[in-house]
């Protein structure tokens, strides 16, 4: 009974019905959980010593949970959807923070959660995108990409949650999920519950990388505030970097990466603010430069090209962006006269154009993982064209490129992609 207790106090906004449903099915908690969460919310300090059971249902289903306030856990019905939650009360939580939280017996307790919350993240951000709630874009870093370097780790389809993909989810309804669970993914990247689990031989690395990228491309995806979004990445970062103090695993090529794509998440939430965007160039720089200082610790391999690739991309779309910007209006500590002139404009164009190449350049040719990645740098390489400036002898070879862009984009299912490819190709064509 109290292992259930004590895995439940771990989500501090607690756990719905089928939250717990999932986990009995993950065998993470006794498939009678319902039996054992129902006499525990018969046990007060008037009952607990009583044996008559005779009123307890011999099958316990959602129906027999009423909202009531108990003296250890609160069970909430949602409004709208009528959902049952459990919350672990006040008291409770007190009551396991002060004897039990500190004592080795809680780091499997820890994992369970951790593991779970990975599932449930993925499974919203994997929802949303098949719903198209939220459009992929050119430069994205987040965990909405799946192809190259932003490729997650291959999750069993037993493993995946069956509340999620059997049910209609509309967006609000993703968005109202995300809600209860927030302060638990919050709680995901605690640095004192590593504590609880470095030493764990079970321990799966694969889980914290998981969580370390979904759950600020989780806020990105619902929430407004861009400051708590910033916040939670760099506590995800936090995580990454004290996991590998903790674990001796200094300079492991795929938390260096990690760590990396953060900054690179970081760099595309500050680009993407229209209204802020000046103010904001300094922030994407130092960002760039904490991923790129990342990519160089790791050791040469593919996945350290790719890496670097995604850098120089992101520089070349900063670039790209700020020229177009400068053209309308002048940047800070510039004016209207300092904007790019005719020869000075065709120089820094071309000088993407090059940044371009050699990111296509550095992935890896041979991995089909990476043809996604090929093909938005291509797509950036068609609206820079719309400039009217482009190297020598380029429109042929871009032709086939872009072509082959389409191709590749229409298999990979992202609609703005893909309308953006049959856009820039017809331009082509058009010339």
């Amino acid at each position: 009974m109290y292992e259930l207790i004590i895995l439940l106090c771990l989500f501090p906004a607690g756990l719905s019905y089928q939250d717990l449903e999932e986990l009995a099915n993950h065998k993470k908690i006794p498939n009678n959980w319902t039996q054992i969460l129902y006499d525990f919310l018969e046990i007060s300090p008037e009952s607990a010593n009583q044996n008559d059971t005779s009123s307890i249902p011999k099958k316990i289903t959602r129906k027999d949970f009423i909202s009531n306030t108990y003296i250890w856990i609160n069970v909430n019905k949602d409004p709208v959807d009528e959902e049952i939650w459990f919350v672990p009360s006040e008291f409770l939580t007190n009551y396991i923070e002060k004897n039990i939280l500190r004592t080795p017996e809680i780091a499997q307790h820890y994992l369970k959660m951790l593991e779970y919350m990975a599932l449930l993240s993925t499974g919203i951000i994997e929802k949303a995108k098949s719903n198209y709630d939220y459009i992929e874009n050119i430069l994205e870093c987040s965990a909405i990409s799946t192809y190259g370097i932003w490729k997650p780790h291959q999750i069993k389809e037993t493993n995946r949650l069956q509340y999620l993909r059997n049910h209609g989810f509309s967006f609000d309804k993703l968005k109202s999920l995300f809600n209860h669970h927030e302060v638990n993914f919050f709680n995901c990247l605690k640095l004192t519950n590593l504590l609880q689990i470095q030493q764990n031989p079970a321990i799966d690395l694969e889980v914290i990388e998981i969580l370390c990228l979904a759950i600020p491309t989780l806020f990105k995806l619902m929430s407004s505030n861009e400051e708590g979004i910033e916040e939670v990445a760099k506590r995800a970062d936090k995580v990454a970097e004290k996991f590998e103090e903790y674990l001796g695993i200094e300079n492991n090529i795929n938390f260096l990466a990690m760590r990396a794509k953060l900054g690179l998440f970081l760099a595309v939430l500050h680009m993407s603010s229209q209204t802020e965007f000046p103010k904001n160039i300094s922030f994407v720089k130092i960002n760039l430069s904490g991923a790129h200082d990342q990519h160089l610790k790791m050791k040469d391999s593919d996945l350290k090209r790719a890496v670097s690739s995604e850098i120089i991309f992101a520089k070349a779309f900063l670039h790209h962006r700020i020229l177009k910007y400068s053209e309308k209006l002048p940047l800070p500590g510039e004016n209207k006269q300092s904007s790019p002139g005719g020869t000075k404009k065709r120089e820094e164009v071309l000088e993407i154009f090059k940044s371009l190449k050699n990111a296509k350049e550095l992935l890896p040719s041979t991995d089909k993982n990476y043809q996604i990645s090929h093909a938005k740098i291509t797509l950036e390489e068609g609206i820079l064209a719309l400039m009217k400036i482009k190297p020598q002898g380029w429109s042929e070879k871009h032709e086939k490129d872009m072509k082959k862009a389409l191709e590749v984009l229409s298999r990979y299912g992202s609609l703005r992609l893909i309308m953006k490819a049959h856009y820039l190709y017809a331009n082509i064509l058009l010339e």
